[in-house]
């Protein structure tokens, strides 16, 4: 039998959400959507692990043990002493209530703790290369809250095929500097001769 089997239970334009079974860790299924435009492929988890690929190029590491290594765009909160990420992934609280919701075009992550609520949607731009991920936190407290927000993944930039061959070598290459006028993060590979930049 096949490590990994896959079946698409849903199709709709842009979308296809499906089922994954992992035999190496029995008969555990997850939910997946695969949101596609016309260049960038986002593969998303119900437990909110994920990566992107630029047509043959991945921008982000594969997650290829959900349980015990996660990979993603992980979305961390610390309020009062708690500090807990957004999706059940990578630490898998069993204090916290955590939900996904698939629809056609859009995967949503909602995390209700004691006092906070976090809604995080991800979703692919229809005319532009990118993914975007916008983050609703609610108080459902009666205090005013103080809430500080840490997003973390790990770019790799590179051909599936290298990435796959060479996969901790790969983010030796990344530099990233900061951009103060537009208030973003910038990251590229140093090249090889004959590469093209990402």
């Amino acid at each position: 039998a096949k490590e990994n089997s896959y079946k698409i239970i849903e199709k709709s334009p842009g979308v296809k959400i499906g089922v994954i079974s992992d035999l190496r860790f029995g008969s555990k299924y997850e939910q997946i959507a695969i949101l596609k435009n016309t260049d960038i492929t986002s593969i998303l988890t119900d437990n909110g692990c994920s990566y992107l690929m630029y047509g043959n190029k991945c921008l982000t590491r594969k997650p290829i043990d959900l349980i015990r290594k996660p990979q993603g765009i992980f979305l961390f909160l610390h309020c009062d002493d708690l500090s807990f990420s957004a999706t059940p992934a990578p630490f898998y609280n069993n204090d916290i209530n955590y939900q996904t919701k698939f629809s056609s075009h859009c995967v949503s992550y909602l995390c209700k703790n004691s006092f906070l609520q976090t809604t995080m949607l991800c979703y692919l731009d229809k005319t532009i290369a990118c993914e975007q991920r916008q983050i609703i936190v609610k108080n459902n407290s009666n205090n005013k809250k103080s809430i500080d927000a840490m997003i973390l993944l790990e770019p790799i930039l590179t051909e599936e095929s290298d990435y796959i061959a060479h996969p901790a070598f790969n983010k030796l290459f990344i530099t990233s500097k900061y951009d103060k006028e537009y208030n973003i993060l910038i990251f590229t590979k140093r090249l090889r001769e004959n590469q093209t930049p990402i």
